[in-house]
């Protein structure tokens, strides 16, 4: 066996991402106990739970299985669970190495691990334009971010999403390359010129005529029966609504009266409802069918032989291509990239509609450098990516399409409002102004991170519109990445709420583009001092505010914002209501006798930790026991219930009250 030794290991250049991704998991170790559970994790952790009832053979095989059953609790089913699955095989061994450890330690560890797969792939890309210091510098910089760090224990939707976006760019930038390696090898078969060269400068055959006439005739019916189909769709929804079953006169009437055998039973808004999403599913297989079918005619009237002509083109891409990995010394490479990218992309898709935003930044890349011999690749890119897709979301089993609006609707518009405040003011989530998550940013990021992403931005323009930069293009992908999403929530204002953690998918791109701006300056200063005073500036504002503030670091505001004193009463501060755990760790320590608690908002995050001699329950409202307590947030301002009630526990953040526990008099 080669001996390894200490110089080749130095110049390694992942030694660096090593080094890094090793000190914080010995650190992750020690911190791990002192992390309460969040908001958003108890009834996630139960449909993951549930999930699993969905893979189950002995439950298929004995009769008992019902696919509904790993659809709850709540609209969880709406939320793809391919962390869940993967998640649940970490965190039992997790808690196989360290017994004494609570499940959800085990959840917030699988969570841990999971953004510092986002900080590799954020290094590997930044090295593909940077150069090492750079790119190691700014994945501290990335890690150094409280509210980033803050959330990598207890978000288990958001930094998943994270992780799976990066993945999905990283690995399909590499099977790029590997592809651009094994096309190189094959030079006994080179693809012929294409056979596909579609003109527009006339249809001058009678076929080609007679395809353009069906076409444009397809093309007209269609839309006229999608635009029927929509209007079908308003007057149906309201004379179901209006409908009067107990005396049906019209036709209709009468034929829904025959249809609806239970409708003296259920509400007719229920039919409304039904009649409403069968609709919009036949609009949308319409809409797949117009665009399929339009775009076979416009083929054919360009070319009428181009299917066969496609055929050949497939061919010789296929020869030239099985020749270049018969002799590639590479092909293990090319293989783990394209299943890495497939997964990535798969389970990035599942966890958010943004997901396939990320295969769209890959694609473009592989359009420029690929040309056309991206397209099968494309093609199987986005087969195998749905396969994964749809066999990790069991939702989608029972009805493909219909199931998959319900849950696109749920994802861009977010149905039910939540109180929001921001600059002093309470909103509606569904009705925030468009400066909300750019002014979020600027105030929640350190102030170097600031200044380097502004100087970065400036570099990577500069970087792509020179020429002689190799593979310039690729430079649009963290531009876009970042700019392209926060265009959107500024224009379209869609639903949020818990500050900006829908958008943390955003913040590795901001980091490759601080890389540009530190690459630009440590190629013009000579000192080595002066680079260490550099290193010093970026990295200590963020490594020290997440050391004063954990286990809240995100509840960190910079000094745009007067820190967490001057954030609190203008923007959220403890949106997690984390602190319930130190709460409930007061509460154990000093009650010994029996006692009933109730919990304002989530009681498992109290159950989590209390010990036997507490009972915990929800806030009802009702006459509570004397000597009982009362957890409140201070999210929603809800510290400020029940005024008359003596405080007996509270927990505070640099002088500001997260939660309280109220004695009952």
């Amino acid at each position: 066996m080669k001996k390894i030794k200490l110089a080749e290991l130095l110049r390694n250049r992942n030694l660096p991402i090593l080094v890094i991704l090793l000190v914080f998991l010995v650190l992750g170790v020690f911190l791990y106990p002192t992390l309460g559970a969040s908001l958003d994790e108890p009834d996630y952790y139960v449909y993951g739970t549930n999930t699993l009832h969905a893979y189950s053979i002995a439950d298929r095989l004995n009769g008992t299985f019902n696919i509904n059953a790993a659809f709850e609790p709540n609209d969880l089913r709406f939320y793809g669970p391919a962390f869940l699955i993967f998640g649940a095989g970490i965190q039992n061994l997790f808690l196989a190495i360290f017994p004494q450890a609570l499940p959800i330690d085990g959840w917030h560890f699988t969570i841990y691990l999971t953004f510092f797969a986002s900080a590799f792939f954020l290094f590997k890309l930044a090295q593909r334009w940077v150069g090492q210091l750079a790119a190691t510098l700014a994945t501290l910089l990335y890690l150094s971010q409280p509210v980033l760090f803050g959330m990598a224990w207890m978000d288990p939707k958001d930094i998943p999403l994270v992780t799976f976006f990066a993945g999905t760019i990283y690995f399909g930038l590499m099977f790029m390359d590997e592809s651009l390696r094994l096309f190189g090898a094959a030079q006994n078969f080179p693809l012929p010129a294409s056979t596909l060269a579609p003109s527009l400068r006339g249809i001058k055959s009678k076929g080609q005529r007679g395809f353009f006439s069906i076409g444009l005739v397809l093309t007209i019916i269609e839309g006229a029966l999608l635009l029927a189909a929509a209007a079908l769709q308003g007057w149906l929804t309201q004379a179901i609504l209006t409908a009067n079953l107990a005396a049906p006169t019209s036709l209709f009437e009468k034929l829904f009266a025959r249809l609806a055998q239970h409708s003296s039973d259920l509400p007719l808004a229920l039919y409304a409802n039904k009649a409403s999403l069968l609709f919009e599913r036949a609009l949308m297989v319409g809409g797949v069918v117009t665009v399929v079918v339009d775009g076979v005619a416009v083929l054919l009237m360009l070319d009428s032989q181009c299917f066969k002509k496609l055929g050949q083109w497939l061919k010789h891409f296929w020869l030239e291509f099985s020749s270049g990995y018969k002799h590639s010394p590479r092909k293990l490479n090319w293989l783990a990239s394209f299943i890495g990218a497939c997964v990535m992309l798969g389970f990035a898709c599942a966890t958010r509609i943004i997901g396939p935003m990320a295969a769209m930044l890959v694609i473009l890349v592989w359009v420029i450098r690929l040309k056309k011999k991206s397209l099968p690749l494309i093609l199987a890119f986005a087969l195998v990516s749905f396969l994964i897709f749809w066999a990790c979301w069991p939702f989608l089993w029972p009805d493909l399409f219909g199931n998959l609006l319900q849950a696109l609707k749920q994802m861009m518009d977010f149905p039910v409002g939540m109180q929001v405040l921001f600059n002093g003011i309470k909103y509606d989530s569904r009705a925030l102004p468009s400066a909300y998550l750019p002014q979020l940013l600027l105030l929640t990021s350190t102030e170097p991170a600031l200044l380097l992403f502004g100087l970065g931005v400036i570099v990577a323009i500069l970087r792509f519109i020179k020429k002689s930069v190799q593979n310039r293009v690729e430079i649009l992908i963290p531009l876009l990445w970042f700019f392209f999403p926060l265009l959107y929530v500024v224009l379209r204002r869609p639903p949020l709420y818990d500050n900006y953690r829908h958008f943390l998918f955003l913040l590795p791109a901001a980091a490759v583009l601080c890389a540009f701006a530190l690459d630009w300056l440590f190629s013009r200063i000579k000192s080595k001092w002066l680079n260490v005073a550099l290193i010093l500036v970026v990295l200590l504002p963020g490594f020290m505010a997440e050391a004063q503030l954990h286990p809240y670091e995100y509840a960190y505001y910079n000094l745009l914002a007067g820190g967490v004193p001057g954030a609190a009463g203008k923007y959220e501060v403890d949106y997690w209501l984390t602190c319930y755990k130190d709460l409930t760790e007061q509460i154990n320590a000093n009650e010994k006798e029996d006692l009933n608690v109730y919990v304002d908002s989530t009681p498992a995050l109290v159950k989590y930790y209390a010990n036997d001699n507490i009972t915990v329950k929800g806030l009802d409202n009702i006459r509570y026991p004397s000597n009982s307590l009362i957890i409140l947030p201070s999210r929603w301002q809800h510290v400020l219930l029940y005024p008359d009630y003596p405080v007996a526990y509270t927990v505070q953040l640099q002088g500001v009250v997260l939660c309280e526990a109220k004695r009952v008099p």
